[in-house]
C-alpha cells in the first residue's frame, strides 16, 4: 500500500468520530445523576479543548478555587461523558507532582458529569517556549534554550511515573503542559491515555483496542495512525517527547503542511531535518525514529539524555572560556612573556579540568588540555624548568619522543649541576674546620701585628758584616707560618675557603721572604726592604679583595697608606706597618664573622666558571 493511498484511507475515516469510543455506557456508572458531591459556583472560562470546557470555580465546601472541566455544549452523549470520566479515572490514578491533581468527579444540573481539577496559576508552555522576555520576566532564566530543556525533563519525569503505572498519554505537546508562577510544570489533557494492560473494572481503553487514528497530527508517531494491529506503548509518548524537541530546536511542530494530507505524509515518511547543537539534535532524531525500537528504550533514557546534554553544554561552555585563554598562552610564549603565560596557562587548565569534571567523556577537552599541557612543558623547558615540565607531563601516557628526549637530558643536566652545586656549597662551608680557621688567623693575623715591633728591635741585634743576615726574621716567619699551616692542614685543606686563605697566607709571607732575599741580593739596606714590604702585603690585600671578596679593600687600602707613609716618612715605617697589620687583622676578623658573605661570592663566582664550561 503507497503513502499516499494509506493517506486517502485516513482521511476517509475522519469525516467520522475519530475515536472509537462509541461504546454504552455501563448503567450506574455515573452514579444517581440528582445527586450532587459538592456544591461549585462556576465562573469565566479559562481555556477550550477540542472537547471539553476549563473553567474556573469556587469549591463552596473549602472556599478556594479549582478548575473545572466539562464538555462543550455541541459534545454530547456517552461517548463523550465516558472519554471525560475516562480522562479524569487516568488522571486521578496518577498522583504525581508533574500531572494535575483531581479533585472530585461531579455533576451539573443536567446531569453531566464535570471534572474538579485543581487550578494552576500560570501559562500553557507554548505562550513561553520562544519568548525570551517572558521566560526571563517568568523564570528569571537568560538562557531559553535551557530552560526549555529542564521543563521537558519534568515532564519525563510524569510520563515515565505515568508508564509505570501503565498508561501512556498519546497527546503530548506544549499546549498540553502548564507551567506554574513558581517554575511547577504539569501535563494537561490525558483524554486519549490509554492503558496498557487490564485491571478488570473497564474504566481505562487499552492500548490493544486503539487502532483509529487518535492524537495531533502536527506531531504524531507513525504509530499512530492507527490500522489493523495496534503498535501504542511507551515508544509513542518517547516519540511525542521527540517531537516537543523539535519544536523547541526548530520553532514549529516536526509535521507541517498546508493541508492534512500534507501533514500524513511527513508522519510516514519520517522525522524532518533538525538543525542545532549536535548532541541535542542526535537525541532529537533517535526519540523521532519512525522505527519504535530504534528509539529510546524509555522516557528515562530519553530524560538522561537530556540531562547528559545539560551537563555536557555546562562542560562546552568552560571549554570554550578555557580555550580563550589557551589561544592567549600561546600568544603571550610567541611574545615570550613568561609571567602573563604563566596566567593564561593556570586560567585555561582550571577551565578545561572544570569542563573534564563535569564531562569525563568530553574529548575535546581532554585533547586542548593535553595541547596547553605540552606546550607549557615545552616553555618550561626552554625557560629551564624542567621539573616544572615534569609534573606537568606527570599524567600523560603518550608523550612526544622529541619532548621525552629533551626533559630527559634537562633532568639529568639539572641533577649534575645539583651534585656540583651541593659539592661547592660544602666546600666553601662556612662551618668546617671553622675554628682552625679562626686559630691559624688570630696567630698569623697576630704575628703580622707585633712583626713590624719585633724586627725594629731586632736590627740592632743583626749587625754584621754579612748583609744576608737581615733576611733571618722573614725566614723564621716563614717558618712559623709554614709551622701553623702545616699543623692545621687537614682543616685547611677540606674546603676551597680555607685553602683560598691558607695560600693567601703562605704567598704574603714567601712575598715577604722573596722581598728580603731580592733587596739584599740588590744591596739595599735592611730599613729600606723594611719599607718596600707594605707593598708585599698590599699586593696580597688586593688579590684577596678581587678573588676572595671585596670585603678585604679595607686591608688594601690600610695597606696603601702604610705603602706612602713607608716611602714620604721613612721613620715611621714599623710603627705604621704594625698599625696597617692591625687593620688587616680586625678585617679579618670581621670576615670571617660574615662568612655567609664570603661564601655566596664565591658559590656565585664558581657557578660562573662551571657554566663557562
Amino acid at each position: 500500500m503507497t503513502i499516499d493511498s494509506t493517506i486517502a484511507a485516513l482521511v476517509a475515516t475522519l469525516d467520522g468520530d475519530l475515536e472509537i469510543m462509541k461504546t454504552i455506557l455501563p448503567p450506574n456508572l455515573l452514579g444517581d445523576p440528582h445527586v450532587s458531591s459538592s456544591r461549585l459556583l462556576l465562573g469565566k472560562t479559562l481555556g477550550e479543548g477540542g472537547m471539553g470546557v476549563v473553567r474556573v470555580a469556587t469549591q463552596a465546601a473549602l472556599g478556594r478555587e479549582v478548575a473545572v472541566k466539562t464538555l462543550r455544549s455541541e459534545h454530547t452523549g456517552q461517548g463523550f461523558e465516558r472519554r471525560l470520566l475516562q480522562e479524569a479515572w487516568t488522571t486521578g490514578t496518577l498522583e504525581h507532582p508533574n500531572i494535575v491533581p483531581v479533585y472530585d468527579i461531579d455533576l451539573d444540573d443536567e446531569g453531566k458529569p464535570l471534572i474538579v481539577l485543581k487550578r494552576i496559576e500560570g501559562r500553557v508552555w507554548d505562550e513561553l517556549m520562544h519568548d525570551r522576555k517572558a521566560i526571563a520576566r517568568e523564570d528569571g532564566s537568560s538562557d531559553p534554550l535551557e530552560w526549555n530543556i529542564r521543563v521537558l525533563m519534568q515532564v519525563c519525569r510524569a510520563l515515565q511515573f505515568a508508564h509505570r503505572r501503565g498508561f501512556v498519554h498519546r497527546d503530548l505537546k506544549p499546549e498540553n503542559v502548564m507551567v506554574g508562577s513558581f517554575g511547577e510544570v504539569y501535563v494537561l489533557d490525558w483524554g486519549i491515555a490509554v492503558a496498557l494492560s487490564d485491571d478488570g473494572t473497564g474504566r481505562f481503553p487499552l492500548a490493544k483496542d486503539a487502532h483509529a487514528m487518535a492524537g495531533t497530527p502536527a506531531y504524531m508517531a507513525p504509530e499512530m495512525l492507527g490500522g489493523s494491529e495496534s503498535n501504542i506503548g511507551p515508544w509513542t509518548d518517547v516519540y511525542l517527547l521527540g517531537a516537543v524537541l523539535y519544536e523547541i530546536l526548530m520553532g514549529r511542530a516536526p509535521h507541517d503542511g498546508e493541508a492534512l494530507p500534507d501533514v500524513l505524509r511527513s508522519v510516514l515518511q519520517g522525522p524532518p531535518p533538525v538543525k542545532g547543537d549536535p548532541e541535542l539534535t542526535r537525541i532529537c532524531q533517535r526519540a523521532m525514529d519512525a522505527e519504535s525500537t530504534a528509539r529510546f528504550e524509555s522516557v528515562e533514557q530519553f530524560r538522561l539524555a537530556l540531562e547528559g546534554f545539560v551537563r555536557h553544554r555546562g562542560a562546552r561552555q568552560l571549554a570554550e572560556r578555557a580555550h580563550t585563554s589557551h589561544k592567549a598562552m600561546h600568544t603571550h610564549l610567541a611574545n615570550e612573556d613568561g609571567a602573563a603565560a604563566d596566567a593564561a596557562f593556570a586560567e585555561c587548565r582550571f577551565g578545561y579540568r572544570a569542563a573534564i569534571q563535569s564531562w569525563p567523556d568530553f574529548e575535546e577537552a581532554h585533547e586542548h588540555l593535553r595541547d596547553a599541557e605540552l606546550m607549557m612543558a615545552r616553555a618550561d623547558l626552554k625557560a629551564g624548568r624542567p621539573e616544572a615540565a615534569q609534573r606537568l607531563l606527570a599524567s600523560h601516557v603518550e608523550i612526544p619522543p622529541e619532548l621525552r628526549a629533551a626533559l630527559d637530558a634537562a633532568l639529568s643536566a639539572q641533577s649534575e649541576e645539583r651534585e656540583t652545586v651541593a659539592r661547592l656549597r660544602d666546600d666553601v662551608s662556612q662551618d668546617v674546620g671553622q675554628r682552625t680557621r679562626s686559630f691559624v688567623l688570630a696567630v698569623i693575623c697576630g704575628l703580622w701585628v707585633l712583626g713590624p715591633i719585633i724586627r725594629e728591635h731586632l736590627r740592632g741585634s743583626f749587625n754584621s758584616d754579612n748583609p744576608w743576615m737581615a733576611i733571618v726574621p722573614a725566614i723564621l716567619s716563614a717558618v712559623f707560618v709554614g709551622g701553623v699551616l702545616l699543623w692545621a692542614r687537614d682543616s685547611m685543606s677540606k674546603t676551597r675557603i680555607n685553602r683560598i686563605l691558607a695560600g693567601l697566607l703562605g704567598a704574603m709571607v714567601l712575598g715577604t721572604l722573596f722581598a728580603n732575599v731580592i733587596g739584599v741580593a740588590a744591596g739595599l739596606e735592611p730599613a729600606s726592604i723594611d719599607s718596600l714590604l707594605p707593598f708585599v702585603w698590599l699586593t696580597g690585600t688586593l688579590v684577596a679583595a678581587t678573588t676572595v671578596h671585596i670585603g678585604a679593600i679595607p686591608s688594601a687600602l690600610a695597606m696603601a697608606v702604610a705603602c706612602f707613609v713607608c716611602i714620604k716618612y721613612p721613620v715611621y715605617r714599623y710603627k705604621v706597618s704594625a698599625l696597617a697589620n692591625a687593620v688587616v687583622f680586625v678585617n679579618v676578623v670581621v670576615m670571617n664573622r660574615s662568612f655567609k658573605l664570603l661564601r655566596e661570592s664565591l658559590e656565585e663566582r664558581m657557578s660562573s666558571e662551571r657554566r663557562g664550561r
